[in-house]
């Protein structure tokens, strides 16, 4: 049995977090991106396996629960799972690897609820704080989080949450602080999509002072060592238990620009794929996906959030250097074919020199 919830407590409704001061130690209630916002607990009964009373700190987000359930019942997560398994955590066995714990979120919109609530208990500094555009990570243990956010030139607040879970001291001038801040705008980027869903009611209605910033190429003590050509040998990649296949290849944006990209698996039944670019969901041949079809990396494509006639109106701006391309396949081997198309230009085939892997 799992308990939790999505977010902090809310105002809405005549609701009055103050009452039962239900934000805790922390600032911030629902539509913060400051802890009181998001930070909330989760309680397991799970007799024979988590000890009760027992109590960990580890920061987890809800789609780290898929990954969870589908280990406990010894099936993969579907290949768009951004969760990784607490399973280490819950029965204290193992090594609890880093999840992906990003939010953003937009105030602007809102017509009541553009600012932080003026508590007495929140630092002066935030309360009636303008909202306006909000963008929180974890790296490890330091927490990032901007808000008002007017262009990806801001800087990060960057808090110790272990140490610090009120958020109360702010690291950015610190040497440990100066030197995450790279970090957290560079992984910001390669985490997110661009918002390019259009709705015949909604529109488009999500843009960020941030889109137009191209991904980040790795940097160079972030490359992998040597880099080989791409051969039928070298994308081997791995073979999971279930029949699929994970391939960690490196793919060469030739300029700065923006490009959409393009797949299509075999018409073999139950060929699927799936795509990731450093962190972001890419392309998808899974999520109900004909195979021998193909799908585009916009992240519309066969959602109700879109107008269908309408999708793809974003492309994704990427630096000019290698970057991390994640392939996940299943029913077939090989690989998806892959096209691209700078924008203003042609849709080509990525050719497979523009391809390695890790020597």
């Amino acid at each position: 049995i799992i308990m939790t919830s999505d977010n902090g407590p809310h105002d809405e409704g005549g609701q009055n977090p103050q009452f039962f001061r239900n934000y805790g130690p922390f600032d911030g209630i629902k539509q913060d991106a400051w802890e009181g916002g998001f930070r909330v607990p989760t309680i397991v009964r799970w007799p024979g396996h988590v000890p009760a009373g027992s109590v960990n700190d580890h920061p987890s987000q809800f789609h780290d629960w898929m990954a969870t359930l589908a280990a406990i019942g010894g099936v993969r997560a579907p290949f768009r799972s951004d969760g990784v398994s607490l399973l280490p955590t819950l029965l204290n066995k193992g090594t609890q690897p880093d999840g992906r714990l990003y939010m953003e979120y937009s105030a602007k919109m809102s017509q009541s609820k553009k600012t932080t609530p003026g508590y007495k208990d929140f630092l002066p500094s935030r309360r009636n704080a303008v909202r306006g555009d909000e963008q929180m990570v974890y790296i490890g243990k330091y927490k990032g989080v901007r808000t008002n956010i007017q262009s990806h030139a801001d800087l990060f607040e960057i808090y110790d949450t272990v140490k610090d879970p009120a958020e109360r001291h702010d690291l950015k001038d610190t040497p440990e602080g100066k030197k995450m801040q790279p970090i957290m705008h560079d992984k910001t980027l390669r985490m997110r999509r661009i918002y390019d869903y259009t709705h015949p009611e909604r529109g488009s209605f999500a843009q960020r002072p941030y889109d137009e910033e191209p991904v980040p190429a790795l940097r160079k003590e972030e490359m992998p060592g040597k880099l080989v050509p791409l051969t039928a040998q070298s994308a081997q990649g791995i073979r999971r238990k279930d029949g699929s296949m994970k391939r960690v290849l490196y793919l060469n944006v030739p300029e700065t620009g923006k490009y959409t990209f393009f797949m299509k698996t075999p018409a073999e039944k139950n060929a699927r794929a799936f795509v990731r670019l450093h962190d972001m969901h890419l392309l998808d041949a899974d999520y109900h996906y004909k195979p021998g079809t193909e799908v585009s990396s916009s992240m519309g494509e066969r959602t109700t959030e879109n107008d269908p006639a309408r999708t793809g109106l974003k492309p994704v701006p990427l630096e000019k250097g290698w970057h991390p391309f994640i392939i996940e396949t299943e029913g077939f081997s090989g690989l998806p074919l892959f096209f691209w198309q700078k924008e203003g230009g042609e849709k080509r085939e990525i050719p497979s020199q523009s391809f390695r892997v890790a020597g």
